[in-house]
């Protein structure tokens, strides 16, 4: 075995070894770089797609909550109870029991909180929030990048975990709003943050 091994080493020191191999060499390190790069982008791919549906979820979830509410002074009575009844929630998202769950399989809640607390009458905002969500997770819906239309109608987005909770508002020079990623990377915990938007 050892003269074995002497033998690979000889021939891999080899200068004839590596001119008499260097094309099959650069076919399978090529090869390997292939393979690399497609499970990178893969994973980056998979990352933005997470980010990307969530987002949209999101979005189609207060569109539709406005849109039921259009013609009343307030949201009086909405919460994820009412969310399902009324099916409010879009297709992509799913319900056990009195339970909504988002994108990322965790739950949501709806109401005039975190909680998902029932809006009482003149109540004129009302929460959607995120729970459970992994570090990455926290990173990638906290940093996407909703279009116009939505971000009219929130006045804040707040982060909460363990460690704490923080807001991002207009006008806040440090935690302003649309949310940079590497605020987040502060803020966002290894599991069990609550991404919540608030809307007017």
């Amino acid at each position: 075995m050892k003269k074995f091994l002497q033998k690979i080493k000889q021939k891999a020191l080899s200068k004839y070894f590596w001119r008499n191999n260097r094309k099959r060499l650069l076919f399978v390190g090529g090869g390997f770089a292939v393979i690399v790069l497609m499970l990178l982008l893969l994973i980056g791919g998979q990352r933005g797609i997470g980010a990307k549906e969530a987002g949209h979820q999101l979005n189609l979830l207060s569109q539709n909550i406005r849109h039921y509410y259009r013609s009343r002074p307030d949201f009086w009575g909405l919460n994820t109870s009412e969310v399902i009844t009324k099916k409010m929630y879009p297709a992509t998202m799913i319900t056990e029991g009195n339970i909504l769950k988002g994108y990322f399989g965790t739950p949501a809640t709806v109401g005039s909180d975190i909680s998902g607390t029932t809006v009482m009458p003149s109540g004129r905002q009302f929460v959607i929030a995120y729970h459970d969500l992994s570090k990455l997770q926290c990173l990638e819906l906290g940093s996407y990048k909703f279009n116009s239309d939505f971000w009219f109608g929130v006045t804040q987005m707040r982060i909460s975990n363990s460690s704490g909770s923080q807001s991002f508002e207009w006008g806040n020079e440090e935690y302003k709003l649309p949310a940079k990623k590497s605020k987040l990377k502060k803020l966002c915990r290894r599991q069990n943050n609550t991404i919540a938007f608030y809307f007017e």
